[in-house]
Parts: C-alpha cells; structure tokens; sequence
C-alpha cells in the first residue's frame, strides 16, 4: 500500500488567510473613496438641476417680460416636473432625503435659486 498520498485539490488555510487579508486591506482603502464619490454625486446632480431651472425660468421671463412668482408655474410649458434637492440624510426606507429648491422673486424683478 502507498501511504502518505497527498490530495494536491483545494488551499491551504495559510493561503486562504493571505487572500482574505489582501481583501481587507483593499476594502479598507476603497471604502472611504467610495463615499466621497456619492457625495459629490449628489452636488453635482443639485447643481445640474439649479442649471436646468434657471434656463427655465430664463425662457419664461424671455417670453413674459417677468419671472414667474413660483417654480410650479414652469410646469408643464417650460420643465415637466420641478426637479428636488437631493438631501444628505437617508430616509427610514433608506432612501435619499428630498426637498425643494428655495426660489424668491424681489420687487426688483430678480430671482434667487439655492
């Protein structure tokens, strides 16, 4: 009989601790990047959105000789729907807080959008 056959099949438990080691290591430097990606997601896309209004309302004092005295007066001629601030928060369901933009008209006839 043959005695002391090895089974070559299958890792190593040593090899097994280097992988695992390796992959915390990774996750512990991409966790932080990836963080700071969807923040600066969310700006951008709160930025794009004050861009898209205010050539609305841009178009619409362009055609009135006014601006309008809320953002719900663009809809449906100028914007198909009021874009929302996207929050920093999550909600209970895990979803992103929303709220409206600010605008205000003076007596001056000019606006201000955050």
């Amino acid at each position: 009989m043959k005695m002391g056959k090895k089974n070559p099949k299958g890792f190593t438990l040593i090899e097994l601790i280097i992988v695992i080691a390796i992959l915390a290591i990774i996750a512990t430097v991409a966790v932080p990047r990836v963080t700071g990606v969807l923040k600066k997601a969310r700006d951008n896309s709160n930025k794009a959105n004050i861009t898209i209004i205010k050539n609305a309302l841009e178009r619409y004092y362009a055609e009135n000789g006014e601006y309008p005295a809320s953002l719900e007066s663009l809809v449906p001629d100028y914007l198909t729907k009021v874009p929302e601030k996207i929050g920093d928060k999550k909600d209970e369901k895990g979803d992103w807080t929303t709220n409206e933009f600010s605008y205000t008209l003076d007596n001056d006839n000019k606006y201000t959008l955050e």
